[in-house]
């Protein structure tokens, strides 16, 4: 996964903006959010976090987009 930069320059920046992005916006995009919440939490990083439907991710702009394999050409 290719994520413009490592983990570290985005925590150096401040606050992380996180998309998770699935087909329908609904259902594993909220799972790998709260997910994600978890790890950050116990790792102590600050981030906004929040979860679409694919067609709705390219209105958006967060330094990172998780999503399933099958979306990974967006």
């Amino acid at each position: 996964m290719y994520f413009g930069g490592t983990i570290k320059n985005y925590i150096e920046k401040g606050k992380i903006n996180i998309l998770m992005v699935c087909g329908a916006g609904l259902g594993s995009s909220f799972a790998c959010q709260m997910s994600v919440e978890d790890v950050l939490k116990k790792m102590g990083v600050a981030a906004k976090l929040d979860h679409c439907d694919i067609s709705s991710a390219a209105s958006m702009h967060p330094d990172i987009i998780l999503t399933a394999m099958n979306f990974d050409t967006i």
